[in-house]
């Protein structure tokens, strides 16, 4: 089915990742715990936008249902937005406030570079600092925990409204072929099925 095919996806994606092999003398610099580290947080912000595009996709989803006016859904559409604000927030302050400021200061400090120590540890310092400001390794604060079982339960609604939304099709199919064709029919039933999700 299009869910299982789904979760399949979700698997593969928090553990997709970039390899980059470096030849001698750029291997001085992207060691192996350095590649590991820019990984960890090209796999984070992946998992971020995929999340978010997944949440844009309830949306459009939504569009549609929408003009069926159901009085059940006004929480679960809300929910949505909120979920991708949260989302799109958390990417802008990777990308902006946290990525963006620490390159800049990156590019600016190799000026002052005399020595190929003193670009490791700069190089170091940058990827740190980044990791930490995105809450990858801040032990002290349990942020990222947290916002792991954020993004677990967004993924959650999605499979769930994709589960609502298939079942509103079959619903709709259904009563094109077999229901009185009175739109307060159709709206009633699709209420029902509404009510039958908040249980």
């Amino acid at each position: 089915t299009a869910l299982g095919a789904s979760e399949g996806w979700l698997l593969g994606i928090k553990f997709f990742t970039l390899q980059y092999k470096t030849r001698w003398p750029l291997s001085l610099i992207f060691s192996k715990p350095v590649i590991t580290k820019y990984q960890l947080l090209f796999r984070h912000m992946l998992y971020c936008r995929y999340v978010e595009r997944k949440l844009c996709e309830v949306w459009v989803a939504q569009q549609a249902t929408k003009e069926l006016n159901l009085e059940g859904c006004t929480p679960s559409y809300s929910l949505r937005q909120r979920m991708i604000h949260l989302c799109r927030s958390y990417i802008y302050y990777l990308t902006v406030e946290v990525l963006g400021p620490n390159f800049h200061r990156l590019i600016q400090a190799l000026d002052s570079v005399k020595t190929v120590d003193d670009l490791l540890e700069l190089h170091e310092g940058f990827l740190d600092r980044c990791m930490k400001e995105s809450l990858i390794t801040d032990p002290s604060t349990g942020l990222y925990k947290s916002w792991s079982k954020v993004l677990s339960t967004c993924v959650l609604f999605v499979r769930n409204m994709q589960r609502f939304d298939q079942n509103c099709q079959d619903v709709q199919f259904t009563a094109a072929n077999t229901a009185p064709r009175r739109p307060e029919d159709r709206r009633a039933r699709a209420d029902d099925i509404a009510a039958s999700y908040r249980k």
